[in-house]
Order: structure tokens, then C-alpha cells, then sequence
């Protein structure tokens, strides 16, 4: 796992979790953001899932020079499949990480990246109790510094990793390599996906009520339109002119559920992302791979 410390002549930022899918993108749209002249320092400290904490504050210590300080905590793992003995593990040391920089009086934002499928959800879940249990943590320890960002579905590339990632990501690898792809659900369930590209973009630009990451409390970010698999195939089909080849398996709890977003409360901005758009971009990009 890897933490990053960047920092900027406006803020002093640390994201948890920096090699993650949506970390990972997250990190480099700030440094993109902030010009190659403005980013003064930029410091990365490697460390297991279980010593974030330890790790981060060694990184605080060291690098922060008391400036507005902005947490992004993008770190977890397990998904809808977490089992209890991980979810419990994690809820305790999240709260020991949260309690730790309730001290720190620089603290201008504590961002945490969290789930959105885990409200739409019907079925109770390890997974979900921690998600709630996070937000809970947040909104106790932090109150107005606390911005929780509820993601959809996500899907794309992972730079860190170097792979794509979520159900739309995994079709066009396996699409690519000519293979089938196990889909755990119907052709009718329906979700909403959300590139890593299009969170990045709205998390950083301006609009009328600011950058998303200066807000407080719980927004919910979706993409405009809900999408069942048949729709996704589509979108494939119009992007490259090839099929993905599924191989449906019986989807069992979570997996059947479809989840509409904008029926969960709270503020939410909808992105107009188009997962056609995205298909096609990297489909190019891959041809012209081939050629060179």
C-alpha cells in the first residue's frame, strides 16, 4: 500500500491509499492540477494495509510545514464480499486513524472515498456496516471538516497497477485478449458505472459552488444514466464493433440487486459520462499500440 504528501502553495494534501484504482488517479489529477511549477514537494511512503496510520502520521511529521492540511482517505479492501473478521479490523484501525488527527490543528479537510452501492443496497452486509461505520467515524470526529464522496460502480485504468478495473474495465481486457468474462449477475440488472477519469475531472475542477473537494458533508456522485449489462454490451458493440463475450453465473445476494442512486438522499452531483466514449477511447489507444 502507498500513501502520498503533496504539497501545494494552497494546501498541503495526503491521500491514503495513492496506489489504489481510484487513489492512484486521484493523486495524479492534483499534481495535474496544481502545474509542474507549483507542486513544491511530493513524498511517498510504502507500508502494509494495517500500518497506514503509523505511516501517514511519519509523513505529516516529517513533510507538513503547518499549512492547510486536506486528507483524502481512498483505502480499504473486500468490497460486497468482505467477510466480518476483515470488516471489524477494518472499522478499528479507520478509528484509530481518525482519532489521531483530530489533534492535528491544520486540518482544513478529511475526504473519505466511499460507497454508494453500499446505501443502495437492500441486503445487509459486513461490507456495508463498515462503509456506514466509516461515514459515521467522519462525521463524528470531524464535523464540518468532513466531506464524504459516495462513488457508484467505478471502472477504468489503474496507472499505478497498470490494469483496468470494475466490470467495465475487466470486459475490455477480456475483450482485447479474445476471452470470455464471468458475470456475476442478469443481463437486465442495472448499475451505475462511473469512470475513474470523469470522478477525477469533477473532483478537481471549478464550478459555480467550488472544487467537490472543498464541500463538506455527504455528497453522492453518479453518473447521469443507469446502465443494465444488456445496455453495456451496446455500448461495447458501438464502440469497437465486437461483442464481449459474458459467461452469466448465477448471481446470488448483492450481485442481483439493481441500484438506482439518485433514490438515496443527501446532495449528489450527476457527471454526463459516457461509457461509449470511454470504450472507444481505449480501444483506440490500444490499436495504436499495435501499430507502433
Amino acid at each position: 500500500m502507498l500513501s502520498t504528501f503533496l504539497r501545494s502553495p494552497t494546501y498541503d494534501w495526503l491521500v491514503v491509499g495513492s496506489n489504489g484504482s481510484i487513489g492512484s488517479e486521484i493523486t495524479h489529477g492534483l499534481s495535474k492540477s496544481f502545474g509542474k511549477d507549483q507542486i513544491s514537494f511530493v513524498f511517498q511512503c510504502a507500508h502494509s494495509r494495517h500500518q497506514f496510520s503509523e505511516a501517514c502520521q511519519t509523513l505529516l511529521r516529517n513533510h507538513s510545514m503547518g499549512g492547510p492540511l486536506r486528507v483524502i482517505f481512498s483505502a480499504g479492501r473486500g468490497g460486497f464480499s468482505l467477510d466480518t473478521e476483515s470488516a471489524l479490523q477494518q472499522k478499528l484501525e479507520f478509528e484509530q486513524f481518525c482519532r489521531s488527527l483530530t489533534s492535528w490543528r491544520s486540518l482544513d479537510r478529511f475526504v473519505l472515498i466511499s460507497s454508494l452501492g453500499a446505501h443502495c443496497s437492500q441486503i445487509q452486509s459486513p461490507y456495508q456496516e463498515l462503509i456506514f461505520a466509516k461515514e459515521q467515524s467522519v462525521l463524528e470526529h470531524f464535523g464540518q471538516q468532513g466531506l464524504i464522496l459516495r462513488l457508484p460502480s467505478m471502472y477504468g485504468w489503474n496507472r499505478h497497477a497498470q490494469r483496468y478495473h470494475g466490470l467495465i474495465g475487466i470486459l475490455l481486457r477480456q475483450l482485447r485478449q479474445r476471452l470470455p468474462a464471468n458475470v456475476y449477475a442478469r443481463m437486465e440488472t442495472r448499475r451505475n458505472y462511473l469512470s475513474v477519469n470523469g470522478l477525477v475531472s469533477t473532483l478537481i475542477s471549478q464550478s459555480v459552488q467550488g472544487p467537490v473537494l472543498g464541500r463538506r458533508g455527504i455528497v453522492n456522485i453518479q453518473a447521469a444514466t443507469n446502465l443494465s449489462i444488456f445496455d453495456v454490451c451496446a455500448s461495447f458493440f458501438r464502440a469497437t464493433r465486437h461483442r464481449p463475450v459474458l459467461r452469466l453465473l448465477r448471481p446470488l445476494g448483492v450481485d442481483a440487486e439493481h441500484h438506482f442512486p439518485s433514490l438515496v438522499g443527501d446532495a449528489s452531483v450527476a457527471i454526463n459520462d459516457s461509457v461509449e466514449a470511454w470504450i472507444k477511447w481505449q480501444w483506440r489507444q490500444s490499436y495504436r499500440a499495435l501499430q507502433s
